[in-house]
């Protein structure tokens, strides 16, 4: 890419950065708890539920005014638990991906800490690596095939 800050994401965190610098500020760490993410789906959703509730009401304006304001009630209750579940369902997805990430990356870090370690012990002790003794096995296979 020709400009690497005009790709779309980078102008929405150029944006966020702007609109919310505390906590992005948070966010670009490595520990941070939740990404910037879960902080703006929330109120994406309740403005979609709004717009889907002002439609729904919308709907209702035949009726009579007493059982538009009890369906109206009924309807924005429903609503209204429907968003509560998905934040807290949001929340724990959230959570569970950002503890995947990380324990990707401990295993990760893990594994190399292990493979310099064991690549240390063979140059202490003059071993050859698996490498290279595999390459001259494959190549002595081929000379007697």
């Amino acid at each position: 890419m020709c400009k690497p800050h005009a790709s779309w994401s980078a102008q929405w965190q150029a944006a966020a950065r702007k609109l919310l610098p505390s906590v992005c500020g948070t966010s670009s760490t490595p520990n941070s708890p939740l990404p910037v993410v879960d902080v703006r789906r929330p109120p994406l959703l309740a403005w979609l539920f709004y717009m889907i509730y002002e439609h729904e009401l919308r709907q209702l304006s035949d009726a009579p005014e007493a059982l538009r304001d009890a369906m109206a009630q009924g309807i924005g209750l429903g609503f209204v638990k429907v968003f509560a579940a998905l934040v807290v369902v949001t929340a724990i997805v959230t959570w569970w991906i950002v503890l995947t990430h990380k324990s990707r990356q401990v295993a990760q870090e893990e594994s190399n800490r292990r493979r310099r370690r064991s690549t240390n012990r063979r140059r202490r002790f003059g071993m050859k690596s698996n490498r290279t003794s595999d390459r001259r096995s494959a190549a002595a296979s081929q000379a007697h095939g």
